[in-house]
């Protein structure tokens, strides 16, 4: 391995290769592999000697569980065990990322729905004003403009009286609906 493999940074890709110019000697190397439950794939890369071309059978493998095996077979543990926290880090580094991303998204669209919420509060102000709403739906409206960007959760501890998180929405969607109904009769 030390004069005819190698093995890429396993940061950017993982790749083990051989590369034998005997193909009896790499059919073999191939076979003996492969009977100890490492099944590395095979290529034939032809490359220009002088004039002449040579072909040399390779043995590669992709999957870093493979890699790791046949590393930790030839004695060099401390780099199967180099790949295998590369493959740690980089799992954790997508976990946070994928977490991350979430909660930007449930972000995004709790501001979406605060900012459709308040717009629909404000054109209700405008065409009937706020004395028109029951109580209720009055102090939802006040606290929502009051606090555009609080989740519904924060929200609902701000009322005289705290409500559950499913009341608040059924409030706001009341307050929606409303604002729908105006809209409607407006163009009409």
């Amino acid at each position: 391995f030390a004069t005819c493999g190698s093995v890429t940074d396993p940061n950017k890709e993982y790749h083990l290769e051989i590369v034998l110019p005997d193909t009896g000697r790499a059919e073999s190397l191939h076979s003996f592999i492969t009977e100890h439950g490492m099944p590395v794939k095979t290529t034939v890369r032809n490359r220009r000697r002088s004039d002449m071309h040579s072909g040399s059978l390779v043995l590669y493998a992709k999957e870093s569980e493979l890699i790791e095996d046949f590393l930790t077979y030839i004695g060099a543990v401390n780099h199967s065990l180099e790949i295998m926290q590369v493959k740690i880090m980089k799992d954790f580094r997508n976990r946070v990322n994928r977490s991350v991303n979430c909660e930007s998204a449930n972000l995004d669209k709790t501001v979406a729905a605060a900012g459709k919420s308040v717009e629909d509060i404000e054109l209700i102000y405008r065409i009937k004003g706020a004395e028109w709403l029951s109580e209720e739906l009055r102090e939802t409206a006040e606290l929502r403009v009051e606090y555009p960007e609080m989740p519904l959760s924060e929200l609902c501890q701000q009322f005289r009286k705290p409500i559950s998180r499913s009341g608040l929405n059924h409030r706001l969607k009341k307050l929606s609906k409303i604002a729908e109904e105006l809209r409607s009769t407006d163009i009409s």
